[in-house]
């Protein structure tokens, strides 16, 4: 994976963590409660029947819907809920860590220019702006695409073990 790619996806990534685990503490709260009608506007899968139609129309389906009644959710199923949201956000949230760990590897600088750069999507005259108004210091396109470079070369050596453990991740 391209380093810049995963900088840029980094908040995405982060976002969907963050909603997933609102999601697992909803789970859990409803769980802790015994209120499983709470869950009842949850649908885990498919409606039943036929696409654009209201009607059941095989005694297959109707057995289908008197067996999947919501009141038939029980715990067992809710942890399991909970169990796959943690199982499925495992390594996003190793590869948002482990992109955390690495920018903390740079100056601040550093830090500051591919911040706007790749999670913001700055172009290099806005950053160039930004960057004197904050550090009171001029530089020019071409030094701040040299610091940039020279922080991605940081970073890719911090993820390299990573994205070489993992090299499925895209």
């Amino acid at each position: 994976m391209k380093i810049t790619d995963a900088l840029k996806n980094y908040r995405h990534k982060k976002a969907e963590i963050e909603a997933n685990m609102a999601l697992i503490q909803h789970l859990k709260e409803v769980l802790k409660s015994g209120n499983l009608y709470l869950l009842s506007y949850t649908r885990r899968s498919r409606d039943i029947g036929m696409p654009r139609s209201n009607k059941i129309i095989s005694p297959v389906e109707v057995e289908v819907i008197a067996n999947n009644d919501e009141s038939s959710l029980t715990k067992k199923q809710v942890q399991e809920w909970i169990d796959d949201e943690h199982d499925r956000l495992w390594l996003t949230r190793l590869e948002v860590s482990q992109i955390e760990a690495a920018i903390r590897a740079l100056t601040r600088q550093e830090k500051y220019i591919v911040e706007w750069k790749y999670m913001d999507g700055l172009n290099w005259s806005q950053i160039e702006l930004s960057y004197m108004e904050t550090f009171r210091e001029a530089l020019t396109e071409i030094t701040l695409k040299r610091y940039c470079a020279s922080a991605c070369n940081k970073i890719n050596r911090v993820l390299k073990p990573f994205y070489d453990k993992f090299d499925f991740i895209r």
